[in-house]
């Protein structure tokens, strides 16, 4: 027993030390901790985290660790999934099943210990949250006193479990065949849409909070009855009123249901050591613990032939690229992925014209893992390979850059179909503007990195700040008034877009003037 618990201890510490050397680490962190402003707007703001309808708590400790725990919740949940799955990119699982198939250690403990692992590094991120929302309480000047206890229990009660639902669904995911890689990324976000909102007492367990809001509410006379209770960024029509708030009783029965939620997240990490073979990993260079093997597929369209066969010089050059590298993309993907792709696209033709941004908005999410592999290397073609790897530097990232602009036109025809038949100009410019912008950002962040992951964990975020409505980030016009456009102009997200293109081509130069 002593030798396995030193297990999980070894196992956790090395996958903590892998993860936090990555980029995408110190963009989350950074990011939870610019995460505490969000969660304590300026006290006059229209915005809340906690939504009471026309009132919020004083900003005191027990209200800025309740809030930003439970933003915590939500967005490291979500985010850091992609930080902490995928132990297997770049060969490294198949080193870790060799290991392991030439150890004692056990398929319970190296799950254990993995499940550890992401835990602390998605606590770490908490931590971080924590911190800054410290600052924040004490910037924000409503409340200048730190209470310690109240400020930190929320993180302990309301972040750390549903953070341990997220670090189980990793391991599980780097685990299951058919879920490693990209497929379980793709899944996670429904899969996380459901928990949060199906099981926003269960899982999250917001329910003793808003009780304890609204009995407080009452309490003082300011509302007779059930006041709306939400969490998520949103915009309110007047400045709420505030009212003084002393947190949310912890009795054994709701300490308990939270423990069973991170006990259920174990068992769930714990449920490849089922199917987990020491002798099977070591044969199959990973198959058992989250290795997906590059296998090519013999799909080489005739146009494509006579594309590969063609001269890399001349004025059908930059064509060949951009088809190399969009075939890389496309050939990841199985039909189903493109089939709802389509269906999509097919909604946007069928819904009212106002919610067409809205399925912009779900039809520019499902190509994420797509775009993340633009500036990386991605193998498995070698005619397209050998195309890209013969081309000019300039030449191949501007190739890329379009074939993830063609791939963003395909996936977001059907919405900009429906808005220049509907007259939508400004809707159609945004659309172009974010067609290009999401593409720049995926090459940047690809080339800078040699990560997919760094896109992926990002993006998510972007397009999760978009979801609720933050119209200073909306760089596809998804948030309107009345119709209009509320955030950024499509020609400041292009020109934002260029610059993220030239900033991306210098890289990839510099790289190979290095060479």
């Amino acid at each position: 027993m002593r030798d396995g618990m030193r297990a999980i201890a070894g196992t956790a510490l090395a996958n903590w030390r892998q993860r936090v050397r990555q980029p995408s680490f110190l963009v989350v962190l950074l990011a939870s901790a610019a995460l505490a402003h969000l969660a304590v707007p300026e006290p006059d703001s229209l915005w809340v985290m906690v939504n009471l309808g026309e009132y919020r708590p004083e900003y005191n400790s027990a209200y800025v660790g309740t809030a930003a725990a439970l933003s915590g919740a939500l967005w490291l949940s979500l985010a850091g999934f992609y930080v902490v799955g995928g132990i297997g990119e770049q060969g490294r699982a198949a080193a870790v099943a060799e290991l392991v198939a030439a150890s004692p250690l056990r398929g319970w403990a190296h799950h254990a210990g993995r499940f550890a692992g992401n835990l602390a590094v998605l606590a770490t991120m908490a931590a971080a949250l924590a911190a800054a929302a410290a600052a924040v309480q004490w910037a924000r000047g409503e409340a200048v006193a730190v209470d310690p206890v109240a400020l930190l229990l929320p993180f302990l009660v309301l972040t750390l479990p549903v953070l341990a639902v997220a670090a189980a669904a990793a391991v599980l995911a780097d685990a299951v065949p058919r879920l490693r890689g990209g497929v379980g990324n793709l899944l996670w976000l429904p899969v996380w849409l459901t928990l949060v909102l199906a099981g926003q007492d269960r899982v999250l367990g917001a329910g003793p909070v808003a009780e304890s809001l609204r009995a407080q509410l009452v309490e003082q006379g300011l509302a007779q009855d059930a006041a709306e209770f939400s969490v998520g960024l949103m915009q309110l029509d007047a400045p709420p009123q505030v009212f003084p708030w002393t947190g949310f009783a912890l009795s054994g029965d709701y300490l308990a249901q939270r423990l069973s939620v991170v006990v259920c997240a174990l068992l769930v990490a714990l449920l490849p050591a089922l199917w987990f073979r020491r002798s099977a990993a070591g044969r199959s260079g990973g198959a058992a613990s989250g290795t997906p093997r590059e296998e090519a597929r013999p799909w080489r369209p005739t146009v494509y032939r006579r594309l590969a066969a063609a001269p890399g010089t001349g004025p059908g050059a930059f064509p060949r690229t951009v088809a190399a590298r969009f075939r890389l993309l496309a050939r990841t993907m199985p039909r189903w992925w493109w089939a709802v792709a389509a269906a999509v696209n097919t909604a946007a033709l069928a819904v009212p014209a106002e919610a067409v941004p809205t399925v912009l908005l779900a039809a520019w999410i499902w190509p994420v893992l797509l775009w993340s592999a633009l500036g990386t290397r991605h193998p498995g073609d070698e005619t397209a390979d050998e195309l890209l790897a013969a081309a000019p530097a300039r030449r191949r990232v501007a190739a890329e850059w379009a074939a993830g602009v063609l791939l963003a036109a395909l996936t977001g025809l059907g919405p900009l179909v429906r808005m220049a038949a509907t007259g939508d100009w400004p809707g159609a410019a945004a659309w172009a503007g974010g067609a290009l912008f999401v593409t720049a950002l995926a090459l940047l962040l690809g080339t800078v990195s040699g990560t997919r992951r760094l896109f992926q964990a990002g993006y998510v975020a972007l397009w999760y700040l978009v979801f609720n409505g933050v119209s200073g980030v909306d760089f596809l016009g998804a948030v309107r008034d009345g119709g209009r456009l509320t955030g950024p102009s499509p020609a400041a997200v292009a020109l934002a877009a260029a610059v993220l293109f030239a900033v991306a081509a210098a890289v990839a130069e510099y790289r190979h003037l290095r060479r």
